[in-house]
Formats: C-alpha cells, sequence, structure tokens
C-alpha cells in the first residue's frame, strides 16, 4: 500500500514565471538588436572602403599589364559635368572619388601623383595621397 503525505505537486513553471522570462527575452533583444545592425553596417561600409582603396593601389599595375594610359578622375555625379571621362574604378552604390587634379598612369605603371577623397555613402570623406612613381597610397590621416 502506498501512502501519501500532503497534496500532490505539480511541476512545471507558472504563468507568472513564463511571462517574466519572456520580458527579459524581449527588453535583451531591444538592447542588442539596434547594435547588430548597425555593427552589420559597419563591417559592410568597411569590407566596399578596403574594395575601393585596394582597386586604387592596382591601378599601375594595372595600366603596366595592359600597356595602356590610365586616367583617374572624379566619380561621375548626377548633373554635373565632368572634365575627365575616363574612369577604372567601379565603386559601390553610395561611393565617389574626388580628385583636385587627373591621376595619369601611364603605360610603364608609372604615375604621377595626386590626391584622392574617398567619399562614403554618408558623406564622409577620406583624404588619400598617391606618392609618384609608384602612387603608393598613403592614408592623410595617418600620416
Amino acid at each position: 500500500m502506498c501512502q501519501r503525505h500532503g497534496p500532490a505537486r505539480a511541476s512545471g513553471f507558472t504563468l507568472i514565471e513564463l511571462l517574466v522570462v519572456l520580458l527579459l527575452v524581449g527588453m535583451l533583444t531591444a538592447v542588442v538588436l539596434p547594435n547588430m545592425e548597425r555593427m552589420a553596417s559597419s563591417a559592410q561600409r568597411t569590407t566596399e572602403r578596403d574594395a575601393v582603396v585596394g582597386r586604387l593601389g592596382d591601378l599601375g599595375y594595372e595600366a603596366f599589364l595592359t600597356g595602356k594610359t590610365i586616367v583617374l578622375g572624379n566619380s561621375p555625379v548626377a548633373g554635373a559635368s565632368q572634365a575627365w571621362v575616363e574612369y577604372p574604378v567601379a565603386l559601390p552604390e553610395g561611393w565617389r572619388i574626388k580628385v583636385t587634379t587627373p591621376v595619369v598612369y601611364s603605360f610603364n605603371g608609372i604615375c604621377g601623383g595626386g590626391e584622392v577623397v574617398l567619399v562614403a555613402p554618408d558623406q564622409s570623406e577620406e583624404k588619400w595621397l598617391l606618392r609618384p612613381p609608384l602612387c603608393v597610397l598613403e592614408d592623410q590621416a595617418k600620416s
């Protein structure tokens, strides 16, 4: 014979306990999610920037390989008149390049140097110096 001492106790969680856990999960999500989106956006911007800088660094070598002169001018802006039409760098959406004078890469890979301003989609700017004769990129903020 089996004897029970006291009332039978049900196992599980009460409704209040479940609601408290759901509230805590909701609050954590509200705090973490915006930071995750900002972090992903920042990583994408950095990747796009690095791709553009890498492409700019390769222009002298490309001129040497093709045996053709490459001219780096301002990136096209809607409605603006362009003094230089040659533009050898494909940019991610929203990115632009500004130069004060065209940077000319000769057929032998030698370049005359210049300054390039990289404009991000958020309109922030980075200045890069192209030092002749090989036009190695130098970040002016770090110089």
